[in-house]
């Protein structure tokens, strides 16, 4: 199944100017759900592409979660938030995806999401975290910062087989720079979902989000 819709025609792009447009798709009905297994894969994928004279560049810009039916929505409020974007990581014992608000969230304000194990092998964790993270880049100097994080759980056994998930809310300080991508400045916000694991590495998933300013 593809579908595509334009975003910007005809238009001449100018260097660190933003360009912006809505675009809205509607699935057709039939269209079979987000499936991850060991013989069969359904992955929903959103995709962004640059026609210029000559040359076409596509780039992945996030993963949709496609549920069989709304009723799915009704019993599970989680599984599939309005208006939410998702981002997936696959590691041999577990796939995390992290679903996170597709629109802009404003500084000063909080944001709910939520992070969802599928475990292969049983796995053993010290704390499931959410946390928001900026990294500020000017020149080459770069700084990340924690501004907000939440501990989802503690010391946890994740069985084989089970799927697990944490729904999170976490807040964009207020007085503090939007997102923003210039030559040689930027400021970008993610949103990270963590598994500690003691004298392991972590398995985590990020997903970028735009913020802007609260009265934007």
């Amino acid at each position: 199944v593809r579908l595509s819709r334009p975003f910007l025609v005809n238009v001449r792009l100018s260097k660190a100017i933003p360009y912006g447009s809505r675009v809205t798709f509607r699935l057709p009905e039939g269209a079979p759900p987000s499936i991850i297994g060991d013989t069969v894969s359904v992955d929903w994928q959103l995709r962004a592409s640059l026609s210029t004279p000559g040359e076409l560049e596509t780039c992945l810009v996030g993963r949709l979660a496609v549920v069989n039916s709304p009723e799915h929505c009704k019993a599970d409020a989680y599984a599939c938030p309005p208006f939410h974007t998702v981002m997936e990581s696959v590691y041999e014992q577990c796939a995390l995806t992290l679903s996170v608000p597709a629109l802009r969230v404003r500084l000063g304000q909080g944001f709910e999401g939520v992070l969802t194990a599928r475990i292969w092998r049983d796995l053993k964790v010290s704390t499931v975290r959410a946390v928001l993270e900026c990294r500020e880049q000017s020149g080459v100097k770069e700084s990340n910062t924690t501004h907000s994080q939440v501990v989802l759980q503690r010391r946890a056994l994740l069985r084989a087989g089970g799927v697990y998930q944490w729904p999170f809310r976490l807040h964009a300080p207020d007085r503090l720079l939007p997102s923003i991508t210039l030559d040689e400045t930027s400021v970008i916000w993610r949103v990270k979902g963590v598994l500690d694991r003691s004298l392991r590495t972590d398995l985590e998933v990020q997903h970028r989000i735009e913020v802007n300013c609260g009265n934007g």
